[in-house]
């Protein structure tokens, strides 16, 4: 789990892959493998449900205002993985219901692969709201396995996330683990799939 207060507010921003740098593996690779593994695991997620859908505005490493995935669908469903992501419990979702529109919600992801989450990018991820102002639910979604959120930028997400709640907007950081309950529930019902298949040969 990311810990928060660990690194200094100076820290230089590291970028690594999941199992490590390698000497030829440059950031923009590493940031690009980043979204397609979220891309995968979301779109693998939204294939077993009843409306969720998952798209890619741009590619990587172009200017997006913070906006690398976006997913939209049922109240329900959304709340649902959104809460699979952040832990954060559905029922303490319910400020998005009014905000949907016409039962819909829509998030916005920005895919962070680095090993700091500073002030800076907690304050940058809340000014492109105002980019993507038909999105209800906003979620830094962190890949690095050591990355570290400095005590600073935890105090600002706290005064961000009262903040836009109050307008019913969601802003939030999933930290790798997250990631990490999603593929693993993808892996668990495709072994699943596979079991019922077996037995009805």
């Amino acid at each position: 789990m990311a810990k928060i207060g660990e690194a200094s507010e100076n820290a230089a921003v590291e970028n690594t892959s999941v199992n490590g740098p390698t000497s030829n593996t440059t950031t923009a690779d590493i940031a690009r493998k980043a979204e397609h593994r979220c891309l995968s695991a979301l779109s693998t997620r939204a294939e077993h449900t009843a409306t969720l859908e998952v798209t890619r505005p741009s590619i990587t490493n172009c200017p997006d205002g913070g906006h690398d995935i976006d997913v939209r669908g049922r109240v329900d469903e959304v709340k649902e993985l959104l809460a699979t992501m952040t832990t954060t419990k559905p029922e303490n979702l319910g400020f998005l219901d009014n905000a949907a529109e016409d039962g819909i919600l829509q998030v916005r992801i920005d895919v962070k692969s680095g090993k700091t989450v500073s002030a800076d990018m907690i304050d940058n991820h809340a000014a492109h709201l105002s980019r993507s102002p038909t999105f209800q639910a906003n979620i830094l979604l962190l890949t690095h396995p050591e990355v570290r959120i400095t005590k600073e930028a935890g105090k600002r997400l706290s005064q961000q996330r009262n903040n836009f709640k109050e307008i019913g907007v969601l802003i939030d950081v999933a930290q790798p683990e997250g990631l990490e309950r999603i593929e693993a529930e993808n892996k668990a019902r495709a072994l699943s799939a596979d079991d019922d298949a077996s037995g009805q040969s």
